[in-house]
């Protein structure tokens, strides 16, 4: 009992009429991942239509054949048309309504509700994009009721290969198997015979660190500061016999499952940067709309697709088992 008669307990402040504040830390926290590699590094350009049209074209096959001293001219060399190359449009949009109320009062850890979620949209639509991409889509078409663009897998149909492929550096049997330094070496030849020069190779987690294991052999001195007791295992630049490649962590690169009778559905993309563009018919941006009563509206929204220059310039590494 306090010296003035009165008892005050600590849990007497809480419920229904407490006159206690309560401790609600003033920030949100969310970690969910919203990165997306390939969409900011890759050079952007513009769509003038929801049909986007490109042209490839090819060089003659190399000769060792000389000219004669003064031959006759010929018409008879064919001349190859050039191939046009095309993609749908694809519209990302979310759509935001926040309560005047919800307006009003005091949130904890934002200052606007409404600014908020459009923040919050902007970094979905981001994470979209990126995760399309890398998907595998049933339809490439403008049929149903939304266009849908393709995608890497859709368009990169030469440089495909899998650990198992002898003619990379592979076993020759199985179905999957961890990235080798082999066969990491065998698809940047095969990129190279068709004419490619991959400078970024995007993985998810497991290949990630199987790229970075490449460093862990018998044969290869490293050196420890003793001074930092530092060991360093990871591998984010390579230095090949075909160039220098930017090992990037992706997130929405597919990976296999960790169970062990799921060991296929990794992927592993060697692309070579210049090659990738995204090309926007509407940017993305916040769209503002009336109010739909007594609520604040508007859209997120923007319409691009991804155009790549020449598909043989980049590969894919199929069937990357998981640790």
């Amino acid at each position: 009992m306090a010296a003035n008669g009165y008892s005050v307990y600590f849990g007497s402040g809480f419920g229904s009429g407490g006159q206690n504040r309560e401790d609600l830390l003033d920030l949100i926290v969310n970690i969910d991942p919203h990165e997306s590699p390939l969409l900011t590094k890759s050079p952007k350009t513009v769509a003038r239509h929801t049909l986007h049209e490109w042209l490839t074209d090819t060089l003659a096959a190399t000769s060792t054949a000389g000219a004669e001293e003064g031959g006759a001219f010929s018409s008879s060399t064919a001349v190859t048309a050039r191939t046009r190359q095309n993609n749908w449009t694809q519209i990302f949009r979310k759509d935001v309504d926040v309560s005047n109320t919800m307006r009003a009062v005091d949130p904890a850890g934002v200052q606007d509700e409404y600014a908020y979620q459009i923040m919050k949209a902007l970094k979905e639509i981001g994470r979209n994009i990126e995760a399309t991409f890398f998907a595998v889509v049933t339809t490439a078409t403008a049929s149903g009721a939304a266009r849908v663009m393709k995608t890497l897998e859709n368009i990169v149909t030469t440089n495909r290969f899998s650990t198992t492929a002898a003619s990379i550096g592979g076993p020759g049997s199985g179905t999957s198997f961890p990235i080798s330094e082999a066969v990491y070496n065998g698809m940047l030849e095969q990129i190279f015979a068709t004419g490619g020069n991959p400078d970024t190779v995007y993985v998810n987690s497991k290949g990630k660190r199987q790229i970075s294991s490449f460093i862990v052999n018998a044969s290869v001195a490293r050196n420890i500061a003793l001074a930092d007791r530092r060991l360093i295992n990871s591998v984010d630049m390579y230095e090949s016999d075909f160039g220098i490649q930017q090992i990037v962590l992706n997130r929405w690169v597919p990976q296999a499952a960790d169970s062990a009778a799921t060991t296929t559905g990794g992927k592993c993309w060697f692309i070579e940067s210049p090659m990738v563009r995204v090309a926007f018919l509407r940017p993305i941006k916040h769209v503002p709309l009336p109010p739909g009563g007594d609520s604040a509206r508007g859209m997120v929204l923007g319409e691009l697709t991804l155009e790549v220059g020449n598909q043989a310039a980049l590969g894919v590494l199929a069937n990357v088992q998981a640790l």
